[in-house]
């Protein structure tokens, strides 16, 4: 079944300045749901309005690891054992790690 859009949730890994990856942890299927009528003049300004909205990502950026240690004990829980699995396939180690940000994309398919 297809979407309009997906919403992806990553952890973006910075390892130096110019030096970074994402780990992607989930996936949605986003489906438009314009309610407008056709007829209306203003119709294509409004469903432009309507997709950039639902393009907008809805989660502001989350700071996970920073100076070489977990903002939180719960995000150390969750994310150490995925980060350290990309890490050694990439090998590379903690020390090389910067930080860690979650963030939210959103794009149409």
């Amino acid at each position: 079944m297809g979407c309009d859009y997906y919403i992806v949730k990553l952890l973006c890994v910075s390892l130096d300045v110019h030096t970074q990856f994402t780990i992607e942890l989930e996936r949605e299927q986003g489906y438009y749901d314009i309610d407008y009528d056709e007829e209306e003049e203003d119709y294509e300004e409004q469903c432009n309005e309507y997709k950039k909205m639902m393009l907008t990502p809805g989660m502001k950026p989350i700071m996970v690891y920073q100076g070489g240690d977990f903002r939180s004990i719960f995000l150390a829980t969750k994310y150490k054992s995925i980060v350290e699995n990309e890490l050694n396939v990439r090998g590379k180690k903690w020390s090389d790690v910067r930080e860690i940000i979650k963030v939210e994309r959103r794009y149409e398919r």
